[in-house]
């Protein structure tokens, strides 16, 4: 197919094959034509890496400076937010207005995996430990470089907005569930196994919209045996993934 050809493709066929193609292709092609340049820019900025402290400042002057001359504003394209490992790394602490910008200039992010040393502890911290409004609307944390579990209360901080509770650190109750309406995706650490079927149907009854569950069982044969039939029984009407690592007494 000829690049004219190419460019006369209907602008949903044309994101069909951006959203599969490379990154350092997409580069390529946000420069052939302004309408090009409108339809990858979503894809190439769904996701950012933060390696410093100075990329974050960069990024605001970037949205503050009326010369950079942007045809769009590349922050509102951020869903998900990463880091690289900071460990050992001498950078500054993000003030807390910057990353005030930060949030405002990324409004729509959803996915974090944040590691504890990137800009000297300040990410993770306003992120995780600051209590208030400033923060994202997210859906899910990811395990970070350091593979840190994630205490409880991080997950309250989102409670209107979390989707997926996984690597949680390991707690000895589950019916923290009730606060969380929204979970599609529940890991539960083995620390807080199911001991019979009212546990179970417990979670499943908090959780409605769950599609994924990963829980631990502890109980006698007779007891199991009911279980099994209970968790078949909800997998069959709601078509879940359930993963039951069995612990038997």
């Amino acid at each position: 197919m000829t690049m004219a050809a190419i460019h006369r493709l209907p602008a949903d066929i044309l994101n069909l094959v951006f959203q599969h193609t490379e990154r350092t292709t997409l580069k390529e092609c946000r420069l052939v034509c302004v309408s090009w340049y409108l339809l990858t820019t979503p894809y190439l900025f769904c996701s950012i890496q933060i390696k410093n402290t100075s990329q974050i400042d960069e990024s605001i002057d970037f949205h503050e400076n009326p010369a950079s001359y942007q045809l769009v504003q590349c922050g509102q394209y951020v869903k998900r937010v990463t880091t690289g490992r900071g460990r050992g790394l001498i950078d500054e602490i993000i003030t807390l207005e910057n990353f005030e910008k930060f949030v405002k200039y990324c409004p729509d992010v959803t996915s974090v995996r944040i590691s504890r040393f990137v800009c000297n502890d300040s990410l993770y911290y306003y992120i995780f430990e600051v209590d208030g409004n400033i923060k994202w609307k997210l859906h899910r944390f990811d395990r970070n470089p350091e593979n840190q579990r994630f205490k409880l209360r991080y997950f309250y901080k989102y409670a209107d907005t979390i989707k997926v509770i996984k690597w949680l650190e390991n707690i000895r109750y589950f019916h923290f569930v009730i606060d969380f309406p929204l979970l599609e995706e529940l890991a539960l650490p083995s620390t807080a196994a199911i001991t019979d079927v009212q546990d179970f149907m417990f979670v499943c009854n908090a959780c409605s919209n769950l599609a994924k569950l990963e829980l631990h069982t502890k109980m006698s044969d007779n007891v199991s045996s009911v279980t099994d039939f209970a968790i078949q029984s909800f997998w069959k009407v709601n078509s879940p993934v359930i993963e039951n690592k069995c612990t038997q007494w």
